[in-house]
């Protein structure tokens, strides 16, 4: 993005910078602004990408389709609403038209909420990059770069400035974010072990005390077991069995426990 030097981007620069990357490029302008339709009107974020917002943004698509080539070459005024904003704007708004600032896009999808690292939460709409620059008469804010598989993101921030013919540029990373999260895994992985320690630990106690309980009651078979010949190595191994049987069914069934809380509580709360 650039610096506050008066340097602007521009829209081929998101074409060169995949040249010179090999990771796919998307241009983004962004603003705030109300939406209407009819009597209702919601303030909402607007964003508007150029052609590779498919492949780098990756919308979930859940009614209606996503934009076409055509669209953002010929600039028609289409867009996508996420779902807040059509809740707000009301239902049934595939191929409704919608007004911001003075112009009317036609709705052709709802997506799932997404969350742009300039953007906070709300309402949003995507339009074509051409589309907005024209209603907006703004400029364009950032080129965020997908990074592959194998690639290193901070060597791919440093292509990308080298692409650039002029100076005044920076790139941020999600670096920072991401070593965040892996601490936050980190720690919670650790609590994790610590929990199955205890419960392991607790558990062994209780197949103990319930063995220790079933020798108590059994003296009866073991003097009969002795009496006709078992040595008292073979009566400790029929317990130890028993107890590992024990071990092993809890186990298989915590097992099959847990799996199925995991896919229950995950459902609730919307992971998949």
């Amino acid at each position: 993005r650039p610096k506050d030097n008066g340097v602007a981007l521009k829209i081929n620069d998101a074409a060169l910078l995949y040249e010179a990357t090999n990771a796919p490029a998307c241009a983004g302008a962004y603003t705030v602004c109300t939406v209407g339709r009819g009597s209702k009107n919601a303030v909402a974020q607007i964003a508007g990408f150029d052609d590779s917002m498919m492949r780098v943004h990756a919308p979930k698509v859940l009614e209606g389709r996503g934009f076409r080539s055509e669209e953002f070459e010929q600039r028609r005024p289409v867009c996508l609403i996420d779902e807040a904003l059509a809740e707000q704007l009301g239902q049934e708004l595939l191929g409704e038209y919608i007004t911001v600032s003075g112009r009317r896009l036609r709705v052709i999808g709802i997506i799932k909420g997404m969350t742009l690292q300039n953007m906070g939460g709300g309402g949003m709409l995507l339009t074509p990059l051409q589309t907005l620059l024209d209603t907006q008469q703004g400029s364009i804010a950032d080129i965020t770069i997908s990074v592959q598989m194998g690639q290193d993101a901070s060597v791919v921030a440093q292509q990308a400035l080298d692409a650039l013919t002029e100076n005044g540029f920076r790139a941020d990373t999600l670096e920072n974010e991401i070593n965040a999260a892996r601490e936050v895994v980190r720690i919670f992985v650790m609590v994790l072990i610590c929990v199955a320690f205890v419960c392991m630990l607790t558990g062994g106690i209780g197949v103990m005390n319930v063995l220790l309980v079933a020798v108590r009651e059994r003296r009866q078979e073991i003097g009969l077991m002795k009496a006709i010949g078992g040595t008292s190595e073979q009566i400790a191994t029929l317990f130890l069995i028993e107890a590992g049987i024990y071990a092993l069914l809890g186990g298989l069934l915590g097992v099959g426990l847990g799996a199925g809380m995991i896919g229950l509580f995950g459902s609730w709360i919307g992971l998949e």
